[in-house]
């Protein structure tokens, strides 16, 4: 078994930064993630860069976490790549 199964450890480990916490969230998230920023951006090569994107925010940005606040993490990191799609979807469909 995995320890990071358990949420809590994972969320604690990511908060400390270690790498092998992020490579397993990037591993088991990540295209779960891309299929919903491919949905907004409607381009493989618009997605993967989102992606690349969000999880770096997600890095950067893991310790404003809070589970206690009712979200799941995955919530969470969906909450950040949507955002990110829809400014990339907004940038490539601006009317100038």
């Amino acid at each position: 078994m995995n320890q990071y199964n358990d949420m809590n450890v994972l969320i604690s480990s990511l908060q400390k930064k270690e790498e092998k916490a992020f490579a397993y969230l990037y591993d088991h998230y990540s295209a779960a993630l891309y299929g919903i920023i491919l949905k907004v951006v409607n381009d493989e090569d618009d997605a993967a860069d989102v992606l690349q994107d969000a999880f770096v925010s997600i890095w950067k940005s893991i310790e404003s976490y809070d589970a206690g606040r009712g979200g799941s993490l995955f919530t969470w990191m969906l909450n950040i790549s949507r955002n990110k799609a829809i400014d990339r979807y907004r940038q490539k469909n601006r009317v100038v």
